[in-house]
């Protein structure tokens, strides 16, 4: 019998994934599922999901977080105050390619190194919290942080940090409302649910009815009657060969 691939090794420990596009290394929760195009180092958290045609360059994604078809996260910047924003006046990964040939070496400059969020570097990683979702087609500027429970409208490109549990939209995205009442979010944010293994629920709750659910948490969490959420963790490493190495981290 023929070794499994690696997708169907994936699949066997819940990590749902379509291609072999994780970048230089990927660390995951279980269970996840990634249809995106991933570069850089990139971590998701367990329950999220990653659709189809994202593209993702040095994110980190908390858990149960939801990012529609289209979305891409920390992707280049480019100086926009030098002589030239293209690739040429800094080395840029785009112009890269170029650098084959003999004839086009000295185009680029070694005078001065551009800063800016080139391959996400400099401005840090893209992080999002917990309970994320974010619309198709989303934007997120390198080094934004998104806070746990917001909402990201579709279309927005996200320059800035976000507040936990505030619904963002429009270009540059700025406020609309607060997910929910000040009191209820700060509920949220002390009970930190999904830190905690929800099966305890048994099914027997309504979702929709947002101050019963908090109600049965805090005092499940008070009596001791719900346990941390510990979901096994992975890594992919990409080998010098191109290929991916699994490798188990906690669980």
């Amino acid at each position: 019998m023929s070794e499994p691939s690696l997708i169907e090794q994936l699949a066997n420990i819940g990590i749902v994934v379509r291609g072999l596009h994780f970048g230089d290394r990927l660390v995951f929760e279980r269970p996840a599922q990634s249809f995106g195009f991933l570069s850089g180092n990139n971590c998701i958290g367990a329950f999220s999901i990653v659709n189809d045609r994202c593209i993702l360059n040095t994110v980190e994604i908390g858990r149960y977080c939801n990012l529609a078809m289209n979305c891409v996260l920390g992707i280049a910047d480019h100086p926009v105050d030098w002589f030239s924003s293209h690739g040429f006046v800094y080395g840029g990964h785009d112009f890269r390619p170029f650098l084959r040939y003999p004839e086009w070496t000295s185009l680029v400059s070694d005078v001065r190194v551009f800063h800016g969020r080139e391959e996400g570097h400099g401005a840090g990683p893209v992080r999002l919290g917990n309970d994320v979702w974010l619309g198709q087609n989303v934007i997120v500027r390198a080094g934004v942080t998104i806070g746990d429970g917001a909402i990201i409208g579709a279309g927005s490109v996200v320059t800035k940090d976000v507040a936990p549990y505030m619904v963002m939209g429009g270009v540059p995205a700025r406020p609309i409302r607060q997910r929910f009442a000040t009191a209820i979010v700060e509920r949220f944010m002390a009970l930190r649910w999904w830190t905690l293994d929800l099966s305890a629920l048994r099914n027997q709750v309504d979702y929709a009815n947002v101050p019963a659910v908090l109600d049965r948490l805090e005092a499940m969490v008070a009596d001791g009657t719900v346990q941390p959420l510990r979901p096994k963790t992975y890594s992919l490493d990409q080998t010098p060969d191109g290929r991916y190495k699994l490798s188990t981290l906690a669980g």
